[in-house]
């Protein structure tokens, strides 16, 4: 919503328009937040299973540590 409307004709803007300065006031609306990830229960996940996983990951690291050597 506009509530005031000035204009500035002494403005020196190199041409016929006349500047203008607006007081407005808005209404914002909410937005709803967004939804937090769920937690994910490891509780029944088997030990086995647990390393198989873990093994999995350090062979990642040994190959980058063996690219950043190489270079």
């Amino acid at each position: 919503m506009v509530q005031d409307v000035q204009t500035r004709p002494g403005a020196d803007c190199e041409s016929d328009h006349e500047l203008l300065v607006a007081t407005m006031k808005f209404k914002l609306k909410r937005t709803k937040r967004a939804e937090r990830q769920q937690k994910f229960v490891c509780k029944g996940i088997l030990p086995d299973y647990r390393e198989e996983i873990k093994n999995r990951f350090e062979v990642l690291n040994m190959e980058e540590a063996i690219n950043v050597d190489d270079v």
